[in-house]
């Protein structure tokens, strides 16, 4: 599903990562130049995703106007973006 921070969300079952599935143009994510699509979201406002499901993630990032989360690019260093909804922090 989609965000209100301009991003959809791919979960998988099991103790993954949830996954940015897409980056929608114009959108928070997308100005933030610092989000892609295949980065794994480790952690939304200090807390950890591992192992979420959709729905909770999806109900995670619509209890917040303005959330911080932590991705990972493959191997590379984490990153940490603020957004708030409909544009960047």
């Amino acid at each position: 599903g989609s965000s209100g921070f301009g991003m959809k969300i791919m979960t998988e079952e099991g103790s993954g990562y949830p996954t940015i599935a897409e980056v929608v143009a114009g959108g928070a994510a997308a100005l933030s130049k610092q989000l892609f699509v295949g980065d794994e979201i480790l952690s939304v406002n200090g807390t950890s995703v591992q192992g979420v499901d959709h729905d909770a993630m999806v109900d995670i990032l619509r209890s917040s106007e303005e959330v911080v989360l932590v991705v990972r690019r493959g191997d590379a260093a984490r990153v940490s973006t603020a957004l708030r909804e409909g544009h960047v922090v």
